[in-house]
């Protein structure tokens, strides 16, 4: 067992081994008389402390390696037991429906970002979170800054033009037909107007998901709202 002492503002360890030569101008410490004035000193209180500083941590590490009491449990019948059983066995075969969820519906074409509650562990929102809670997500580019302010400063049809040729495609690839939803944004393209495009800026829309393409629409062009969000959600529904 070790044992500590303290000495000269200093926590020493004693502990047992091969003692070393000392030499004679050096004196033991460890041994030198205590007198009664060094008695009622501070050093000698604290030298005391520390040497039952030991003692007191192995008593207090045997009362925590004390087994708890059990509780008793109560039995449970056999056909109580049975019913649980085969309860539990149902729910872990059924499936999560995932798109009971609002912001899963659509899933991977038409919903939303992934939820960052179920990342880190659970959602208590349920199924009115607005994200999306399906674990596969394939990576999708986004509009950097100078993009943003690019089609931040585009008139309004510029801007439909730009998004319409993208958000069509992207129908396709989905295999969804909507043509309603089409002709809501083609009729706010101004067929006059001369048009440019830009070919860096295209390349980033062609990496966008269907869902952020019209939530760019739905954000800037207030107009439309109501219009595109009911396409949208009949979109959904087509979807599985």
């Amino acid at each position: 067992m070790a044992n500590f002492r303290y000495l000269h503002t200093f926590i020493d360890e004693e502990s047992a081994g091969v003692e070393l030569p000392r030499s004679r101008s050096c004196p033991d410490l460890s041994q030198a008389h205590v007198d009664a004035d060094e008695q009622n000193s501070p050093e000698h209180a604290m030298a005391i402390y520390v040497a039952e500083l030991w003692p007191r941590t192995q008593i207090l590490t045997g009362l925590m390696r004390v087994a708890p009491v059990q509780q008793p449990v109560a039995a449970v019948p056999v056909e109580d037991a049975q019913k649980c059983d085969s309860a539990a066995a149902t729910s872990s075969a059924t499936p999560v429906r995932h798109a009971l969820i609002q912001g899963s519906r659509g899933h991977p074409f038409l919903c939303a970002r992934p939820c960052i509650r179920l990342a880190k562990g659970s959602c208590h929102m349920g199924d009115a979170c607005v994200y999306c809670h399906h674990s596969t997500h394939p990576r999708f580019a986004a509009l950097d800054k100078r993009q943003r302010l690019q089609v931040h400063n585009m008139d309004k049809s510029t801007f439909l033009w730009t998004l319409l040729p993208h958000i069509s495609r992207s129908l396709a690839d989905a295999r969804l037909e909507a043509p309603e939803l089409l002709e809501i944004i083609e009729w706010e393209v101004d067929a006059q107007q001369v048009y440019h495009r830009d070919r860096h800026l295209d390349r980033t829309l062609r990496q966008m998901p269907l869902s952020a393409l019209l939530a760019c629409i739905v954000a800037r062009e207030t107009n439309l709202q109501s219009l595109l969000q009911e396409q949208i959600t009949q979109l959904r529904q087509r979807l599985p």
